[in-house]
Parts: C-alpha cells; sequence; structure tokens
C-alpha cells in the first residue's frame, strides 16, 4: 500500500461479505510470504486472504467455494498470487490450477507470478523448472508440486486432479467449464475452488442458462440475509441500484463529485494505485452506461427479473415531478429484514382527488430513524404513522410511541392488503379501482381501518431527492403469496425494496384512515 498521508483512499471494506464463521487463518503466513518476495498487499487485500483461507479446528478450508468481486486494476492480481505463493510453498498442495477466459490474460498471469519467484532467493532456489511454452506454462518445485496455467475451455482441466482451482475472469465462466474442473476435485482431501471476477458486462457475459456468476451472487445475497454462508466465501466491492446518483454528471458538477463519491465507495485501490483525475476522465470518457459497469460493478439485472409487478411505462405514469399533497398526511417506516436499510414515505391527497406519494428518506442502518420520524412529525403533524409490527421495523413502534408519535401498527393482513391498494392505485385503469383477488378492502373498521369495497385513487409520484431508489426497487421487486393474499417478497430479489414497501403501506394508511380526516392546506416541501 502506497498511498501519501492526507491522500484520501477507496473503501477497504466491501459491500457484501458472506463469509463462514472462523477462528483461525493461514492467510497470515501466506501475507508474509508474499511480502518476502516483494509484494505488499493493501489493507483490503490481506483480509480478503485471511477470509479465503480461514480454516477449521482440523485445518481444513472453512470454505470450499470463493468468489470476489472486484473492479478492474483495484489488485485481485495480487490476491490470487499470494494464495498461489502459499500453496506452493507453505501449504504443500501438488496441483495449482490457474484458469482464465483468454490465453492472454492466463499468459499475463503467468508471468507475473514466475518474476516474483525469480525474484526472491528463497523462493527460486525450491524450483526445478518453469516452462514457458505455449499451453505448458508452469512452475514446477523440486518436490513436484506444480503450479499450471490454462485458458478455459469445455474440457480444459479434465485429466488434472488438483486441489485448488483458481478460475479468474469468472464473468466468462459457464457452467460447462467447470464442470470439466470440479469433477477432478471430489476425491481431494481438501480442495478449494476461488473465483475472481469483475462484475459480468450484461453485452458480453453468457446466456442465464450457461453463466456461473451470476447465481454464486444470488446464493451470497441469501446467504447474508439469512445469516448462513454455508461453505461459501463471498465479497462484493459493487454498487448497490440504489446508490447511483441522479442526474448527467456531464452536465452537474455536484452529480459528477456523488459518481466519484461512490467510486471511493467501490474502488478498495483509488488513491493507491489509481488516481481520482484518472477516474474522472474515465467518467467522461466511458459515460455513465459503461461507468457504472466498469468502475462502479453495477450488477446488471438478471433476464426475466426486470419490472415484474410495475411495467416500466406504468411506472412512467406513475410520475409527476409537480405533484404535491395537501393535508392530512400519512408516513410509513419500513427496514429490511437485515435492517441495512431503512426508509420513511409519506401520502397524501391531492387537490384533484388523486393520491400523492413520496420517498422522503431512505439510508443505512436504523439508528437514524426514530429521531428523523419525531422531526418529520412535528413539522407536518401528520395523522398517522403506520408500521408492519411483524416486519424489521417494528422494533422502533416503542421508541416512537414513546416519543409522542400515532403509530398504527400493521398486522399480516394488514400488510397483504397494503400490496392490493398499493396495485389498485397503480393499475393502468382510467379509474381507481379495488384491490386485486384475494386483497379485498372488505372487513370490519378494527381490521382494516376503511369501508367495504372502497375504491383506491390513483396515485402520482414525485419522485425527489430518492427517486433512484424508489425507481430501482419498483424495477427489481418480485411478489409472494401469504396465504390467500399477496405481499411484495424480500428474498429473491437482490435490490433494496424498503422504499418500495414503505410507499404502499404509506398508501394503505392513508386510505384506511379515520373518515372524518379532511384536506386542509397545501404542503410543499419534506425537507
Amino acid at each position: 500500500m502506497s498511498s501519501r498521508p492526507g491522500v484520501r483512499i477507496g473503501n477497504q471494506e466491501p459491500r457484501l461479505r458472506s463469509v463462514p464463521a472462523y477462528s483461525a487463518t493461514l492467510g497470515r503466513e501466506a501475507i508474509d510470504l508474499a511480502a518476502a518476495a516483494g509484494l505488499i498487499l493493501d489493507p483490503w487485500q490481506r483480509d480478503e486472504v485471511c477470509d479465503i483461507l480461514a480454516v477449521d479446528e482440523v485445518g481444513h478450508w472453512c470454505s470450499f467455494e470463493t468468489c470476489t468481486v472486484c473492479q478492474r486494476q483495484v489488485g485481485k492480481g495480487g490476491i490470487i498470487e499470494t494464495l498461489e505463493l502459499g500453496g506452493l510453498f507453505l501449504f504443500g498442495e501438488p496441483l495449482i490450477l490457474h484458469s482464465a477466459h483468454e490465453y492472454k490474460t492466463a499468459q499475463e498471469a503467468f508471468l507475473r507470478i514466475k518474476a516474483l519467484i525469480d525474484g526472491c532467493a528463497d523462493l527460486s532456489r525450491h524450483v526445478k523448472a518453469i516452462r514457458e511454452a505455449n499451453g505448458e506454462q508452469q512452475v514446477i518445485l523440486m518436490d513436484g508440486a506444480r503450479l499450471r496455467f490454462v485458458a478455459r475451455s469445455k474440457g480444459s482441466g479434465r485429466g488434472f486432479s488438483a486441489p485448488r482451482n483458481i478460475l479468474d475472469e469468472a464473468y466468462a465462466l459457464t457452467r460447462t467449464q467447470l464442470a470439466a474442473l470440479l469433477p477432478t476435485m471430489s476425491a481431494m482431501p481438501n480442495p478449494q475452488v476461488n473465483l475472481f471476477s469483475t462484475v459480468p458486462d450484461p453485452e458480453t457475459m453468457p446466456e442465464d442458462a450457461e453463466a456461473v456468476l451470476p447465481s454464486v451472487h444470488a446464493r451470497a445475497v441469501r446467504a447474508a440475509e439469512e445469516g448462513e454462508p454455508g461453505r461459501l466465501c463471498y465479497r462484493d466491492y459493487s454498487a448497490r441500484p440504489d446508490e447511483i446518483p441522479a442526474g448527467d454528471p456531464a452536465k452537474d458538477s455536484s452529480v459528477e463529485r456523488a459518481y466519484i463519491d461512490l467510486a471511493y465507495r467501490c474502488n478498495p485501490a483509488l488513491g493507491i494505485r489509481i488516481s481520482e483525475a484518472y477516474v474522472r476522465s474515465e467518467l467522461a470518457a466511458l459515460g455513465t452506461a459503461k461507468f457504472l459497469v466498469e468502475r462502479l460493478g453495477l450488477w446488471p439485472r438478471p433476464q426475466g427479473s426486470r419490472w415484474q409487478v410495475l411495467s416500466e411505462a406504468d411506472y412512467g405514469d406513475l410520475l409527476d415531478e409537480a405533484s404535491q399533497a395537501v393535508d392530512p398526511l400519512v408516513f410509513a417506516i419500513d427496514t429490511t429484514p437485515e435492517r441495512s436499510h431503512s426508509s420513511i414515505a409519506a401520502v397524501g391527497a391531492r387537490a384533484d382527488g388523486d393520491l400523492h406519494g413520496e420517498v422522503i428518506d431512505h439510508g443505512e442502518g436504523t439508528s437514524w430513524v426514530a429521531a428523523r420520524a419525531v422531526e418529520l412529525n412535528k413539522r407536518w403533524k401528520p395523522a398517522r404513522w403506520v408500521v408492519d409490527s411483524g416486519g424489521a421495523a417494528g422494533f422502533l413502534i416503542h421508541q416512537l410511541e414513546a416519543a409522542g408519535l400515532t403509530v398504527d401498527p400493521m398486522s399480516t393482513r394488514q400488510v397483504g392488503q397494503a400490496y392490493g391498494m398499493f396495485r389498485s392505485a397503480t393499475s393502468s385503469d382510467e379509474q381507481g379501482s379495488v384491490p386485486e383477488s384475494g386483497e379485498s378492502l372488505t372487513g370490519s373498521p378494527a381490521e382494516s381501518g376503511g369501508e367495504p369495497d372502497a375504491v383506491v385513487p390513483k396515485l402520482k409520484v414525485r419522485p425527489g431527492r430518492h427517486g433512484a431508489a424508489l425507481a430501482a426497487a419498483m424495477e427489481g421487486a418480485a411478489t409472494r403469496r401469504v396465504g390467500d393474499g399477496t405481499s411484495w417478497d424480500r428474498k429473491t430479489t437482490s435490490v433494496v425494496i424498503s422504499p418500495l414497501v414503505a410507499l404502499t403501506n404509506a398508501v394503505f394508511g392513508f386510505v384506511t384512515r379515520p373518515a372524518d380526516e379532511v384536506p386542509m392546506v397545501p404542503l410543499v416541501s419534506w425537507r
């Protein structure tokens, strides 16, 4: 690590980390060996190596499968070389197979490890031969251990029983190629497969049926939510869809600054081996679409997973930059199951009789929510706050009530009703409609709070400063059946949908508010 004092550097922590619990690792020994060869790792690289080389009580790898997803030129090659040096010279691995999607990439990796070994007398004295012929690049030690480099194909890897398979540029890895490698490891006593990749570019990645990396990413997201990583060690430095700044960085310097700030969050080598000036030039040259993939690592949507509930056209029809509400208001709070993000949304009537909706706040964690709710409550004096009592935000209800807020906890049934009301408010019919089948408003006032068979007004949404987060949630949202009803599905989507859930619940809260509430005065700003 060579950053100068006082120089800003990229965040050294991954955005998504799902790793089996461990109390011991061989990573530190491998890091020290790499340093002896002149390879000094950054903090994030050292953490990666320690996670990958974690061992259980009998000395076996905690993870059979590891996956590191990061941007280009941040230093994943240094992690790979540290694993290879450790496997060859410390761990007694008889064969390490390093593969890449193209021959030139494998060749470059071979030349890098060769230079490290040749430059360290303590390592090179253990080397019997280094073969450089095309297709035969390998390092052979005196004890017979080998590190071999190959370009991946349908058959590459067959016939090689390697306890460690390093799969670089895994965005191009296919299930057919993986099938040629994994069975060769089945008889190994302590095998490990290591995937390294950038986020796949949707224009060049394999078809969904063959692509390996998106399925690994999806497993890691589920593992992080459920707290059960299994034997997968996953670390990912990519950006979330709801983090992407709104606006054109070429026309607005504040938007450009937001893109650069996000680049620092997603690139641990920024300020170390990548300069901010270069990233600014890269943003201007690539444009936002390619910059999102190449420098921010934005995951592409899996085919068939976008706009499953609302269409993109329907979402566009909801937007109204000029929309504003009249009193009274209803606010709703939602938190993701793992409490990583929280959102506050508001809904009120418009002067034309439609509903006005907006995501007022959206941010990481939960520590800010109660204080912000108190501030909003004092300023706007809403008719009510609604919170799903069975959801992750349920723990906030006591805090809110203690601060003097009027909170109506939502039951599981009402959460289903809320989805039905939201779909009615966002349907493409000329006028509002009753909720979908299974989501009728019919019920006692104590349960639903509204009149039987109520008509839900149409919803118009002002994007506001959290419009990008809401758009990402709507684009990636899916639903699930709950009893006879339907609700938003938090487990099958990889995007944060708390802005959408908060808005949905706010619609419910407003439609089911006491009948004597009437519009009074226009409201123009939430800030």
